[in-house]
């Protein structure tokens, strides 16, 4: 189970990224029994180092948190598809490479999930984002498909066990000053999972994107005082400067203090 969602960035000349942002929580039982566990600092967006391909799941997690590892490993190594390869035909070799992998795991554990896989055709100004949705179902790959993205900065959906949760505070920042933000779209994700309305969704917020040019970016979130990566904290960091950061108003921030840098915009919370 999971929060997840899609969002474009614009500005004036178009479409200037593309960003996923999911959860940390993996779960076990039902939320209203005894047994239910959580622990929070599941891997759920994966950004290749490499490329432009980023990666993100919802529902079922055991399975999709090993096999879409593995298929990062092997974007990030050259071997899945070369770089030269059209968005459409990487979405379909990728779905293959799950789907072939799924077949061998035990029949017992197979379950339904889905995944969002984005990438980028061309780079600069004539850059284009594209988005596919996967998705399985009883360990059946069932459909691929592409998502329409706005020209705006704009949410392109949400995914998995919170996704009502997200919508409702989606529908509170669009109303606000914020709205056809990022901001609003990765505040508002953030307000929905320190809510804790959804009891599947928790943890702290992870964050990857594409810019109009490089490989796919890997983001530090800042929540509650700590600076975390990937659903981890890093608080024994020594190299904070590595990569970028974002608090839950989406201000670019330093590592280390977890505050504002130095002429950064500044974001105020929306009325």
């Amino acid at each position: 189970m999971t929060s997840l969602i899609a969002w474009t960035g614009a500005d004036s000349r178009g479409n200037s990224s593309l960003y996923l942002a999911s959860d940390s929580r993996i779960s076990w039982g039902k939320s209203t029994a005894q047994e239910f566990r959580v622990w929070d600092s599941g891997r759920k967006v994966l950004a290749s180092i490499m490329q432009p391909e980023i990666v993100g799941y919802f529902g079922d997690a055991l399975f999709p948190s090993f096999v879409l590892g593995q298929c990062m490993d092997l974007i990030d190594r050259g071997v899945l598809f070369r770089a030269s390869l059209g968005p459409d035909r990487k979405a379909e070799i990728l779905s293959k490479q799950v789907e072939d992998a799924m077949f061998t795991f035990p029949d017992r554990l197979k379950s339904s999930f889905g995944f969002l896989y984005g990438t980028r055709h061309s780079e600069g100004l004539g850059a284009q984002f594209r988005l596919f949705r996967t998705l399985f179902v009883k360990g059946s790959l069932e459909s691929q498909i592409e998502l329409d993205l706005p020209n705006a900065s704009q949410l392109i959906g949400a995914y998995g066990s919170g996704k009502i949760s997200v919508e409702g505070q989606m529908k509170l920042w669009e109303k606000g000053d914020a709205g056809g933000t990022s901001r609003a779209v990765f505040s508002s994700f953030c307000d929905s999972v320190e809510s804790g309305k959804d009891p599947y969704s928790g943890g702290p917020t992870q964050l990857i994107g594409l810019y109009r040019k490089g490989p796919a970016k890997c983001f530090g979130t800042i929540q509650s005082g700590k600076g975390n990566v990937a659903g981890m904290s890093v608080a024994h960091s020594t190299s904070f400067d590595s990569i970028e950061w974002r608090n839950s108003l989406f201000e670019r921030c330093d590592g280390g203090s977890l505050e504002p840098l130095d002429g950064a915009q500044k974001q105020p919370k929306s009325k």
